[in-house]
C-alpha cells in the first residue's frame, strides 16, 4: 500500500515535478553533488505537505539523507543548500562508478566489443577509451567525452567517474542507467552499467568535430565530416583484441582497426 500523509498525499511524485526538481538542483545532491539521489520534501516536510511542490522538494544522496533523518545532519543545511545547490555552484553532477577488476566490455547499440582499447576515435583523438589499472588488482579505467551537434559537452567519464553538465535539459541516474535528454522524449545519450564490468550504450546521438556517432537497439552508424558513412547491425567482436573499434577521419570510417584474433 502506498504511504500517504494526513492530507492523503502519497510519496508518488509526478514525473514532471521530479524533472523540475532535478533541473533546479543541478541533477545531484544539493549538499555533496552525488548524482545518485532521493527526493526529499523539506519545505514543508512530507507530513505537512498538501501537494508536490517542486520548490519545496530537494535532492539528497542516500548518505546525506540518512544523516538528516537520523539527526546527524542539519535540516537548516538542507534548506540552505537547496537554495544554492552544490552542483550548480560547480557546474556538474558526478558519481564514481565502482567497477570490478575484469577488462570492461563495451556494447554500442548492437555491437559488442571485448579486449578493445579505444571505442571511438576521431582524427586520431580517443573519445572513449579504456586505460590500464593504476596498480594490480584494481579496476580498468574508462575515460570519454560526449557532445551534441553544437559541440556542447553533454557528459564525460574521467577514469570511471561519471560527470554530467548542469547545462543539460535533464539527467537521470536510475536503475543502473544514465539518461541525458535534450528535451521531452529526445534522448541524446543513455548508458547502463551492468556488473561486473559491462558498459552498455543503449542510445547515442553524438557529434564531435564534424563526425556523428549514432546507435540504438536497431544498429549503429558512424558518419565522417565529408558524409562518408558506415552502418552495421548486430556484431560480437569476442575473441578479437582491437586497438580501436571505430576510427573516424575526415573522409573515412574504419571499424575494427588493428584487430587480431586471440583464439578464445
Amino acid at each position: 500500500m502506498t504511504e500517504s500523509n494526513k492530507y492523503g498525499l502519497t510519496r508518488d511524485i509526478p514525473e514532471d515535478v521530479k524533472r523540475k526538481v532535478r533541473q533546479r538542483c543541478g541533477f545531484g545532491c544539493v549538499i555533496c553533488g552525488n548524482a545518485i539521489v532521493q527526493y526529499e520534501h523539506f519545505n514543508p516536510p512530507f507530513a505537512q505537505a498538501e501537494k508536490h511542490d517542486p520548490d519545496g522538494i530537494t535532492l539528497l544522496c542516500g548518505g546525506c539523507h540518512n544523516e538528516v533523518t537520523t539527526g546527524f545532519g542539519s535540516k537548516f543545511l538542507v534548506s540552505e543548500n537547496s537554495n544554492n545547490p552544490f552542483c550548480l555552484r560547480r557546474g556538474y553532477t558526478a558519481h564514481r562508478l565502482k567497477m570490478e577488476n575484469d577488462y570492461p566490455v563495451v556494447v554500442v547499440g548492437t555491437t559488442r566489443w571485448e579486449n578493445t582499447i579505444t571505442i571511438f576515435e576521431v582524427f586520431g583523438e580517443p573519445i572513449l577509451q579504456i586505460e590500464p589499472p593504476e596498480k594490480a588488482n584494481t579496476p580498468y579505467l574508462i575515460t570519454g567525452v560526449f557532445c551534441d551537434e553544437e559541440g556542447n559537452e553533454l557528459f564525460r567519464i574521467v577514469r570511471n567517474e561519471w560527470i554530467g553538465s548542469t547545462s543539460n535539459w535533464d539527467i537521470t541516474f536510475s536503475g543502473g542507467k544514465v539518461t541525458i535528454r535534450r528535451k521531452l522524449r529526445d534522448i541524446a545519450l543513455q548508458l547502463q552499467y551492468k556488473p561486473p564490468s559491462e558498459i552498455i550504450i543503449t542510445k547515442i546521438n553524438m557529434y564531435y568535430k564534424g563526425a556523428r556517432i549514432f546507435g540504438d537497439q536497431n544498429g549503429f552508424r558512424a558518419t565522417a565530416p565529408d558524409k562518408s558513412t558506415i552502418s552495421i547491425g548486430s556484431s560480437n567482436f569476442k575473441g578479437f583484441s582491437c586497438r580501436t573499434a571505430f576510427s573516424i577521419d575526415y573522409s573515412s570510417v574504419i571499424v575494427g582497426y588493428m584487430c587480431e584474433y586471440t583464439g578464445f
